[in-house]
């Protein structure tokens, strides 16, 4: 629930504020004490944390995109066979394969 706040003075109706639903009253001293804690808050901004809990841990940025096709399971099994053949990732194979058609 968000509460609202409303400066109260001498003037102030309070009947007609306790009628109204979702108020919270705040004299000036909690005012003044409400201000302090925005203040500092704005100064101290917290710190976007991404990752793992150690400096340096996460996913590291390489620079390469995720791109998924479908693939017949004759051809995925092929693939796979000749990566494990050649001792490289199937990324590896595909990409190598890959490149001389697109450059």
């Amino acid at each position: 629930m968000i509460a609202k706040f409303k400066r109260i003075t001498e003037d102030t109706d309070l009947d007609a504020l306790l009628d109204e639903p979702g108020w919270t009253f705040a004299g000036p001293a909690e005012l003044k004490e409400m201000q302090a804690l925005i203040r500092e808050a704005a100064k101290n901004p917290p710190l976007i944390h991404r990752g793992g809990a150690r400096a340096g841990a996460g996913r590291k940025p390489v620079g390469r995109m995720q791109y998924t096709t479908r693939l017949s399971p004759t051809l995925i099994k092929a693939i796979k066979a000749r990566a494990r053949r050649e001792k490289r990732t199937e990324c590896e194979l595909v990409e190598a394969m890959l490149t001389p058609l697109f450059s």
